[in-house]
């Protein structure tokens, strides 16, 4: 027979830790009491081949943990003909549950909400959050 109570442990130990992660530091006025933040890097490559870093940050319940750590995320980049890149980037978050909670989704030149915010949105899970931004890039 075999223990698993150690297992169980750590198990219970790490969902303690990322749940108390998610509470802490967030807004939380469009998601009641219990909500989860994440900001994920995203690398856009320009039309001219130019790398550009974004941080999306994605906010929703935290029944939604799995999920807003792993959104789908997809753009385009477009030349503006100014020597700049339209980009419009796509944010899903699943629906695992047919509940269409509310999301919200944030693009930042900068980690943890740092540098300029290029675009905001809200939306459902299930549903794609269409940001729409430019980069002064080519």
């Amino acid at each position: 027979m075999t223990n698993h109570t150690p297992m169980r442990f750590r198990v219970a130990l790490a969902a303690a830790l990322l749940s108390a992660v998610c509470l802490f530091g967030a807004p939380g006025a469009a998601f009641a009491d219990v909500y989860c933040e994440t900001d994920p890097p995203v690398v856009i490559q320009t039309p001219s081949g130019s790398l550009v870093v974004v941080y999306v940050v994605t906010v929703g319940p935290i029944e939604h943990v799995a999920q807003l750590l792993a959104p789908s995320i997809t753009y385009e980049a477009k030349p503006t003909g100014g020597g700049a890149t339209r980009v419009d980037l796509y944010v899903t978050v699943a629906d695992v549950d047919g509940h269409r909670h509310e999301v919200a989704s944030e693009v930042w030149t900068g980690a943890e909400r740092s540098g300029a915010l290029l675009s905001s949105e809200s939306g459902r899970t299930g549903s794609p959050m269409r940001h729409k931004f430019q980069l002064n890039v080519p």
